[in-house]
């Protein structure tokens, strides 16, 4: 504290006096308040009197001096809560090896507020991104070693060095600095990413496989490969999904499981040819997975199967990869995700409704799926079925099985339903879906 201001203090906690004096007949009250002189008669001729009055006088001034004294001590409140807080943040100060152990990203929060804790794989991927920035930081700026003392300068520096020395895709680059953003966020430090940009995605879709392809990649697989084909393309279930499916999902020729990326629960009847491929494996060797080794490597080490695969396909002579026409990085266009494609390929080129296929594979959302309530889920989904090929046997022959020529029945469409659903609103649907039903007809006309 400078003097000026222990002297101003000072000042102000000296407590306001008072006395009288007589001029001629009448008591005059003075007293001084902050240096400042002050003089008012009583009116009084007697001195008991003038005291009482001298006192109503000094009253408001000795309670502004309490008010000033309690101020002058919040303010020294103030500052030592700042000196505090300041020697608290060097003292706790986050080595960036560190900062994981003490803050690890398990949890994402919605607007709302709610929290969601969120899949071993994705948090291990977010572990992941923040040690690549401690790398970064430790081989780049090795003199930069707690997290307070990351700047913007470095954050734009990181990001450069993913763009133009690692040569990330948008996604990819976008990911990283998300994460890094979060993991101070999580600390709860500002985090010095905001003039860090987010680069614009471009998604390259994997592509499905050709009829020639899939007959190739499924009659050359063995063991657990060709069990983990079968059920990716019998399913249109991802990756993951496909080397975690366990035999208790699978009951009465029903497959009912959780998706692990979006949490939504799948069901769906079991193909007859992946029927057959389960039905090799003996009773005594069904452990918890259907494919119990692919299981664990996956838990262990997910890339390992996604490497498994595409070497398959390249003894398949499949490419899996193209050079892009501009830029470094090349594109996957083969691979097991090609499988989740191929399923629902098949069933667009069969003519099953899209809406029905997005509700097999969980793409739809709860507005969506709502539309399609009026169908009858084992009559459709038998269309899935007859829509994928029979092709883990390796037949020469690969036809794709026709669908009987559609007829007009129960199931048309009224011409305006378009503009009915495009007014379908959370509140307003059971009154929509009413409308449909009633305007669709109950009985099919004969075909001609």
């Amino acid at each position: 504290m400078s003097d000026k201001t222990r002297e101003s203090d000072d000042r102000r906690g000296r407590k306001t006096e008072g006395y009288l004096f007589k001029r001629e007949k009448t008591w005059w009250a003075c007293w001084t308040y902050q240096g400042e002189r002050f003089r008012q008669s009583t009116g009084k001729n007697i001195k008991s009197e003038a005291e009482v009055v001298l006192e109503e006088k000094i009253a408001p001034f000795r309670q502004r001096e309490k008010v000033d004294a309690l101020a002058t001590l919040q303010s020294r409140v103030d500052r030592e809560r700042t000196e505090l807080q300041r020697a608290i943040a060097h003292i706790d100060r986050i080595p960036l090896n560190e900062v994981w152990d003490r803050y690890p990203y398990e949890f994402t929060s919605s607007r709302r507020g709610s929290r969601r804790r969120l899949t071993p794989r994705n948090i291990e991927e977010n572990r992941g991104a923040w040690q690549k920035f401690v790398g970064f930081m430790d081989g780049h700026l090795p003199e930069v070693k707690v997290l307070e003392d990351v700047t913007a300068e470095h954050a734009n520096a990181y990001s450069k060095y993913l763009t133009d020395e690692v040569h990330l895709t948008a996604g990819r680059h976008n990911k990283l600095i998300t994460t890094a953003r979060m993991m101070f966020t999580m600390a709860g430090r500002p985090h010095p990413f905001y003039s860090v940009p987010r680069y614009e995605v471009r998604h390259e879709s994997r592509e499905p496989l050709e009829p020639e392809q899939l007959r190739d990649v499924c009659s050359k697989a063995a063991g657990e490969l060709r069990r983990l084909f079968a059920i990716m393309l019998y399913t249109g279930l991802r990756l993951g999904d496909s080397c975690t499916l366990k035999w208790s999902d699978i009951k009465h020729g029903i497959i009912q499981r959780v998706m692990a990326k979006t949490r939504k629960t799948v069901s769906f009847p079991v193909h007859t040819e992946l029927q057959r491929i389960l039905d090799e494996v003996p009773a005594a060797e069904r452990r918890a997975f259907v494919c119990q080794e692919t299981a664990t490597l996956y838990a262990r080490e997910p890339q390992d199967i996604s490497k498994r695969i595409r070497k398959h396909f390249e003894a398949c002579e499949i490419s899996c990869v193209e050079d892009r026409v501009s830029g470094k990085r090349r594109i996957s266009r083969y691979g097991a995700h090609s499988f989740r494609h191929t399923f629902i390929t098949l069933c667009a080129r069969a003519g099953v409704p899209q809406g029905l296929v997005r509700q097999w594979v969980g793409h739809a959302s709860e507005d969506v799926t709502r539309i399609y309530e009026h169908w009858s889920p084992s009559q459709e989904k038998q269309r899935i079925l007859a829509a994928l090929p029979a092709v883990m046997s390796g037949a020469p022959a690969l036809q794709t099985p026709a669908l009987p020529t559609p007829v007009p029945d129960s199931t048309a469409l009224p011409p305006n339903a378009r503009e009915m659903l495009s007014k379908m609103t959370a509140r307003n649907w059971q009154k929509i879906r009413d409308a449909l039903l009633t305007a669709i007809p109950e009985k099919a006309p004969h075909a001609s």
